[in-house]
């Protein structure tokens, strides 16, 4: 599980690095390392969001979405404006289809 963390919260935060510029990006990556606690929430988000990947369910989204939280609060008061919803977001567009609608299908398709 730890292998998988690095790829989703990687997917998740370049999600987010879609609406930063290149200066902000490289700022956010300093932060993350020169700061434990930064550094201590990306990681813990890391975990939850690999656990609710491979496995979703309601403990692994309330997980996940509390780390992301943290994470975000930990990120604003780095200087930067991410939000909760924002990363959780990422994370519920990556992985398999099944969190979209059934599509009706005649019985012999």
């Amino acid at each position: 599980p730890v292998g998988v963390a690095i790829p989703v919260a990687g997917f998740a935060l370049k999600s987010l690095s879609n609406k930063m510029t290149l200066s902000q990006a490289e700022k956010l990556s300093e932060a993350i390392r020169s700061r434990a606690p930064l550094a201590s929430a990306s990681q813990k988000f890391e975990e939850k969001a690999a656990e609710f990947v491979s496995k979703r369910t309601a403990k692994t989204a309330s997980g996940a979405a509390l780390a992301a939280r943290n994470f975000a609060s930990n990120l604003r008061s780095a200087g930067f404006n991410v939000s909760a919803s924002d990363l959780f977001g990422g994370l519920q567009a990556t992985g398999r289809a099944d969190n979209e609608p059934d599509v009706p299908r005649r019985p012999d398709q």
